[in-house]
């Protein structure tokens, strides 16, 4: 498993990368959702289909 923080800049979010096998996953790092104020943690999985 690798991971890997992207850029962060003016005005980015924070993003973590990691890769298991083929599918490299994107996360958030958690913040308040600003609607009820919950902690949250955005995922984004990518796979590729056969």
């Amino acid at each position: 498993m690798k991971n890997a923080r992207a850029r962060e800049g003016p005005g980015s979010l924070g993003r973590n990368v990691r890769l298991e096998g083929n599918k490299p996953y994107v996360s958030t790092n958690p913040q308040s959702n600003g609607i009820d104020g919950k902690v949250i943690v955005g995922e984004l999985v990518w796979e590729k289909v056969k």
